[in-house]
């Protein structure tokens, strides 16, 4: 099936879940896949750079969405890791 080699080809997968059926979709595909690829990898060497820049400055997330819609909840966590829970995140 050329649809699963090219697949397998890859390095990652890259999604852009905006909604609870594109998530729901995208672990769907990822468990009746015969493999594994990584999903959409959180960047934490180029944030860790960036918030070492700027050591006083005060650390934002800003979305659109509600705090439990959106992204809030994934990149919280991983910013405090990044961070290593020295500073606020607002």
């Amino acid at each position: 099936d050329f649809a699963v080699h090219q697949l397998y080809d890859c390095n990652w997968i890259v999604a852009n879940c905006s909604t609870p059926a594109n998530y729901f979709h995208v672990l769907r595909r990822q468990i009746l896949l015969p493999f594994r690829k990584p999903l959409s990898p959180f960047p934490f060497d180029l944030v860790k750079a960036e918030t070492d820049r700027y050591q006083n400055a005060d650390l934002v997330w800003c979305q659109e969405e509600h705090k439990n819609q959106g992204y809030y909840d994934y990149v919280k966590p991983r910013l405090h890791t990044t961070i290593s829970h020295t500073r606020s995140i607002w």
